[in-house]
């Protein structure tokens, strides 16, 4: 999937480089929801968010020019995802020389040394030998510890690539063998959610539009100070909530309101809420928990 299929914004600065050393394995927070995200579109539009979200999260809250990773890697392994791209210095290695010598790639499976997919596994390797056939990169992976003291990108993923650099390919891998047509970034699907009698989508601005279900209502028409970055149904599927990347919460429905972080000062934007019969938890880019209702604060992720 290319930049502009996924809504990636313009980024303020970019360096070119040959990077032509081996290409570097990463992991990134964001938790394990989509282990429940069934079909092929609403993975992608899954995935379509949480490029937005890193991206909104390195350049609004590190201050750097764009995405830090040159690709990424969904969790199925449906597509291989363009950030900065072939040939342009990263910001995730953690050292200048990595950064200056080394395509980083990124797999969204959240924190975690429990196996991936392995699907997922092999695009990581599809991804390396993509770089290596477009570049004088060499067709080889590391993972983030090499380049500093990190636990990324996890135990599982580490233990894999001397595998994946000895299995090799017989073919290099493609960003997208489909031609994807430009979205909005606003206005494109950044969540769907079951409901009774059908299910919801919605956008970043928070319209909601339901198929087999009734309407419940929406954001349109709020001064939003932020985008709709998630949404989820009540247990019941006769309600939903919309949260926003301040923390803001709308609830519909039979849902009901128990606070929110809209108007305090967050470290991360959120990027997902999760939905309960006794309330609901949001999580930040950073790995950031928040607790509502009658659920209990369990610990948090340490993001790397």
């Amino acid at each position: 999937m290319y930049r502009d299929d996924w809504g990636a914004r313009a980024p303020t600065n970019r360096t070119e480089r040959n990077l032509s050393g081996p290409s570097t394995a990463h992991w990134n927070g964001g938790g394990v929801k989509w282990q429940s995200i069934v079909g092929k579109d609403a993975q992608v539009n899954w995935m379509m968010r949480r490029m937005r979200a890193v991206q909104g999260f390195h350049m609004d809250g590190r201050g750097w020019s764009d995405i830090a990773y040159n690709f990424a890697n969904d969790p199925w392994g449906n597509y291989l995802w363009e950030g900065r791209g072939l040939n342009v210095r990263s910001a995730a290695q953690g050292t200048a020389v990595g950064n200056d010598t080394s395509h980083a790639i990124y797999t969204a499976t959240g924190l975690g040394d429990g196996p991936i997919m392995q699907a997922s596994l092999d695009m990581i390797d599809e991804a390396a030998t993509f770089i290596a056939a477009n570049t004088q990169a060499d067709d080889i992976l590391v993972g983030h510890r090499d380049w500093k003291g990190t636990t990324c990108p996890g135990n599982f993923i580490y233990g894999e690539l001397s595998q994946l650099n000895e299995d090799g390919d017989e073919e290099p891998g493609t960003l997208d063998p489909t031609p994807v047509e430009p979205i909005d970034t606003m206005g494109a699907t950044i969540s769907i959610f079951s409901l009774e009698g059908g299910y919801g989508v919605v956008d970043a601005l928070g319209e909601v539009q339901t198929f087999g279900a009734q309407w419940l209502g929406d954001t349109q028409g709020i001064n939003l100070n932020a985008p709709i970055v998630d949404a989820e149904s009540t247990d019941s599927g006769r309600g939903y909530y919309l949260v926003a990347a301040d923390g803001g919460l709308f609830a519909y429905g039979d849902a009901m309101f128990l606070g929110s972080m809209g108007g305090t000062a967050l470290v991360a934007p959120i990027v997902a809420i999760e939905v309960e019969p006794t309330g609901y938890w949001m999580a930040a880019a950073d790995g950031g928990i928040f607790t509502f209702g009658g659920l209990d604060f369990s610990g948090r992720p340490v993001v790397v």
